[in-house]
């Protein structure tokens, strides 16, 4: 990674605060303040893998110089984004069952990770219900794609 870790939490910030801006209007906002369950797609001028990286960068942050661990974190943050998608219940799981067949002492460790990450997304993007379907992480550009997700 090129990006000096001090030049990367000032884009992050600046980017927040845009989508801060541009995602939610007034009306929207006030909306979400009173029924929080209320979910928003994002402005189609908001790039989905900025998002994304935002929602991913607390959890990647301590292995952001080795690219493979960094791919396993989004990979991770991409199973989390999407089982947050999911009925509560039905997330956990979903969660237990894709991992079920990992040894022990690595699925005590994946659980509470997935669980903080889904947590995350509803505390921080819980207005975003794009399901991500892939991502591509070269060190230097993220690329996500994605389409609605529509719960039936």
């Amino acid at each position: 990674m090129s990006k000096s870790k001090a030049s990367r939490e000032k884009e992050l910030k600046a980017r927040k605060k845009a989508q801060a801006s541009v995602i939610l209007s007034p009306f929207q906002a006030s909306i979400l303040q009173k029924n929080p369950k209320v979910t928003f797609d994002l402005n189609p001028s908001v790039r989905m893998s900025d998002v994304f990286d935002d929602f991913a960068t607390p959890f990647y942050r301590s292995v952001e110089t080795d690219l493979k661990e960094v791919n396993k974190v989004f990979g991770l943050a991409m199973v989390a984004w999407n089982l947050s998608l999911t009925d509560g219940e039905l997330s956990d799981q979903l969660a237990i069952e894709l991992f079920y067949d990992l040894p022990q002492d690595q699925f005590c460790t994946i659980i509470p990770i997935l669980r903080d990450m889904i947590a995350h997304k509803h505390a921080h993007f819980s207005h975003v219900s794009r399901l991500i379907t892939k991502f591509n992480f070269d060190g230097q550009k993220l690329q996500v794609a994605h389409h609605e997700y529509e719960p039936k």
